[in-house]
């Protein structure tokens, strides 16, 4: 499943505790900033990525984790503001295999 394959990734990664912030199954919970979304509407998206990185804060996750291109902008500026940081699943294998990013 599309869902389990990013999981399986981080799973993977030596030192790294992974904790399932969504408990996806079968549908994922979007930043806000698809469909253009963060254009038309960017203070929705700020409230949308908002509570994903509130949600974050409440599981005690210092580092939140997203697979999607349009997800990292909104969720970093609001990591910013509740101390959480926000890495790409790519940036953060690199990482993890000696690259710097």
């Amino acid at each position: 499943d599309i869902h389990e394959a990013p999981r399986e990734i981080l799973r993977a990664i030596p030192g790294l505790t992974f904790k399932d912030v969504d408990h996806v199954t079968q549908w994922s919970y979007c930043s806000g900033a698809g469909g253009g979304l963060a254009i038309e509407r960017p203070d929705l998206t700020a409230e949308i990525s908002r509570r994903r990185i509130e949600k974050a804060k409440e599981l005690e996750i210092d580092t939140l984790v997203s697979a999607c291109v349009w997800s990292e902008r909104p969720l970093t500026e609001q990591g910013k503001e509740q101390d959480v940081e926000v890495m790409d699943l790519f940036e953060l294998l690199a990482e993890s295999l000696g690259y710097e990013v």
